[in-house]
């Protein structure tokens, strides 16, 4: 009941993050954590050998950047024809409503 009890609890990702470092099992991320060089990690994903690594992280985020904007195309679908009185237009002004069809 211990760790899947705290995987229950946690809300977001970094609430799963504390709960794991705060336990007595993340002993040894905490060591990694504390042992991670930064700025040599940025060196080395800057690297050519680092490509694999780039291209997965733009994957993972486009991915979750896509599926917030499917979320978000839904629901101006569920609006129907009233979502283009909503729609922002470049340049700052609101979308003039089209006709009904």
């Amino acid at each position: 009941a211990g760790a899947e009890a705290q995987a229950a609890q946690a809300a977001t990702p970094l609430d799963s993050l504390t709960t794991v470092l705060g336990s007595a099992n993340g002993a040894t991320l905490r060591q990694i954590a504390r042992d991670l060089d930064s700025t040599r990690l940025l060196l080395d994903l800057a690297a050519p050998a680092g490509r694999p690594a780039r291209r997965l992280a733009v994957q993972v985020l486009s991915a979750a950047l896509f599926g917030r904007l499917e979320a978000a195309a839904r629901r101006v679908r569920a609006f129907g024809g009233e979502a283009r009185r909503l729609l922002i237009v470049p340049g700052g002004g609101a979308a003039a409503a089209a006709p009904a069809r």
